[in-house]
């Protein structure tokens, strides 16, 4: 075999290797530069809590969690002591309805029926599961790419299924200083070396999927320059 010969199946070989090489790099670098994929990413929603107007006995509590509720229907009944009259030191029990504030779905129960409660103390946490939405934290480095508006895909293990959302806001603050902030400074300490979250909030649309609060997620943006 000839030198020349040698050297064109060298190249015949080599040759698609380095093309096929530049091309994976562009493909990289045009997927780093449109898309930001979150190191981690939450369901979550607003948080409802009903709470007890005063201290008192429970008396009447049928709900649990999981169940759905809508806005006014009474869901317990608190028994507490009222003055027969203005100034007075004589009191009577009387029997008050606590209300839902509005629709949503008991997702914790603190209470329960014939317990005593102070006033204020937490019976239901609550959440409406139309009002659902993705917390998804992203690398501090990568946030300047992250703007409002931007299309998202969000990935539910849970279902195997990819649905859409969009970027809603951007929290001014790290996750670790959020935590912090929270009351835990320990466990908001951000690790080692490590690069701070910031978390990103993606409306999403559940399409019909029965989706809960925790489930986790996979969150990538298309970013626009």
């Amino acid at each position: 075999m000839t030198r020349r010969r040698i050297v064109m199946l060298l190249l015949a070989a080599i040759v698609p290797l380095i093309i096929g090489g530049i091309i994976a790099g562009i493909a990289i670098w045009y997927q780093s530069q449109s898309y930001v994929t979150a190191a981690s990413a939450r369901v979550s929603g607003p948080v409802i809590q009903v709470t007890t107007p005063a201290s008192g006995r429970i008396t009447w509590m049928p709900f649990d969690t999981g169940q759905t509720v809508t806005a006014g229907q009474t869901i317990a009944r608190l028994q507490i002591a009222m003055p027969i009259a203005p100034n007075s030191t004589i009191t009577t029990m009387v029997t008050e309805p606590i209300e839902a504030p509005r629709a949503g779905t008991i997702i914790r129960r603190y209470l329960h029926a014939g317990e005593r409660a102070a006033a204020g103390a937490v019976l239901f946490n609550m959440v409406n599961l139309s009002d659902l939405y993705v917390v998804a934290e992203i690398d501090e480095t990568h946030i300047g790419l992250v703007h409002i508006g931007e299309p998202a895909s969000v990935y539910l293990p849970a279902f195997d299924q990819t649905i859409n959302g969009v970027v809603n806001s951007l929290t001014p603050a790290t996750n670790d200083l959020i935590t912090a902030i929270a009351g835990n400074p320990a466990s908001g300490a951000a690790a080692s070396g490590s690069t701070p979250l910031i978390p990103v909030i993606i409306d999403i649309d559940n399409q019909g999927f029965p989706i809960v609060p925790g489930m986790t997620a996979q969150v990538t943006i298309q970013v626009t320059h």
